[in-house]
């Protein structure tokens, strides 16, 4: 026998064939066969952009990116083996197309209910009405009256769970049922001549009302207990956060947290050009101001104040917050909606609109599948179909 015997020598063999195959694939280029539609579709390959369907690639792992006009963008990852050849269908699906429900402006932001309906203040501001999101067999959509007779109304506020609505009317706000027609506004019940704003609980379990006092303070009444809001003359849009024990306002100094059972206030973040604010499921806040580059909108930390970033090019009067955090936000300049979430993560959705449609005032349908708003004069519809 010889140095090496004959089982040692074969395996010696299968491993030098084996290392001389995994040399080859290493080096050698693989083919990568596509087929995209639409053929007009624009290709990119790890952000470079390319020509033609059938590509030569080094082996290991390519991203893949196609975009059209009138289609939605989609990537995908592939992994192509050298010398060896991958077939991918890269299909683009077209841009999602807005749905006309109104073609009248309410007063306000309408509110989708349970999914199938769409309850809104119509343009005179003295009947209230509920819009089928979905057309009979008729192709039609049935619109029923649901309060008629109403003095004028500025805004009106619905609270879905507690089948009410609040009606303002300059400074003064009332309440009323909704599980009667044709009732008139004396049998509204008036909250107080002096209320500058209200807010509803996620729950709606808790109603708080920003009042004027006598002595020209404003107060929060919350619970049957009045808080004097210190040093305030300009508060506005108040809210509450996810735990109900607080809730969250503006004024000229900032973004502050009050809370409902002491009274105490601490100031989470300071500026002075705030105009509006959301409040997330999640428990961040949203705040937006103007500046010189445009609209800004913040995301703050309710329990610290900590700002966690932000997003520019969108107003909070255009954004919606999804149960799982997502700010929804219409791009002021462009037919796309942008979902951002504190931490940076970014996806977006373009659609099939004129270059004068930009949406205002959006709501989700409970199912988070539609986006109900306001544009051109009316009110839409668009399924949500998120790009990749």
């Amino acid at each position: 026998m010889g140095l090496f015997g004959p089982t040692l020598l074969g395996l010696m063999c299968g491993a030098l064939v084996f290392l001389l195959v995994f040399l080859v694939i290493s080096v050698l280029p693989g083919q990568l066969d596509l087929t995209i539609t639409p053929k007009t579709a624009r290709l990119k390959v790890d952000g470079q952009v390319v020509a033609g369907n059938h590509l030569r690639l080094a082996t290991g792992g390519h991203s893949l990116r196609a975009e059209a006009d009138g289609f939605l963008s989609r990537e995908v990852k592939v992994g192509v083996t050298g010398g060896r050849t991958a077939r991918v269908n890269l299909a683009l699906a077209e841009q999602p197309a807005p749905q006309p429900l109104l073609s009248s402006h309410p007063r306000g932001r309408a509110v989708s209910l349970d999914g199938n309906w769409l309850l809104y203040l119509d343009n005179t501001g003295q009947t209230i009405k509920r819009l089928s999101l979905f057309a009979d067999q008729s192709g039609s959509r049935p619109d029923e009256v649901l309060v008629s007779g109403l003095l004028p109304v500025d805004r009106a506020f619905f609270d879905t769970v507690g089948n009410q609505v609040f009606l303002k009317r300059g400074s003064r706000f009332a309440t009323l049922g909704l599980t009667k027609t044709d009732l008139v506004h004396t049998q509204e019940q008036s909250l107080d001549t002096t209320t500058q704003g209200l807010a509803l609980s996620a729950n709606r379990a808790k109603t708080a009302l920003l009042n004027w006092r006598a002595d020209n303070q404003l107060e929060v009444q919350v619970d049957n207990k009045a808080h004097i809001l210190p040093e305030t003359v300009t508060a506005h849009h108040l809210a509450f956060l996810a735990d109900p024990r607080y809730l969250v306002y503006l004024d000229s100094r900032g973004l502050w947290r009050l809370d409902s059972l002491n009274g105490n206030t601490v100031l989470l973040y300071k500026s002075a050009g705030l105009r509006s604010l959301l409040v997330s499921p999640k428990g961040t806040v949203a705040v937006d101001e103007e500046t010189a580059g445009g609209w800004l909108i913040h995301f703050i930390d309710s329990g610290n104040g900590k700002s966690l970033g932000g997003v520019t090019g969108g107003q909070l009067e255009s954004a919606v917050f999804t149960e799982s955090g997502w700010l929804l936000v219409a791009s002021p300049n462009k037919t796309e909606i942008l979902a951002v979430k504190p931490d940076g993560e970014k996806k977006r959705m373009r659609f099939q609109a004129s270059a004068n449609h930009h949406p205002t005032n959006l709501v989700l349908t409970p199912s988070n599948t539609r986006l109900i708003y306001q544009a051109e004069g009316g009110v839409y519809s668009l399924p949500i179909a998120w790009e990749d």
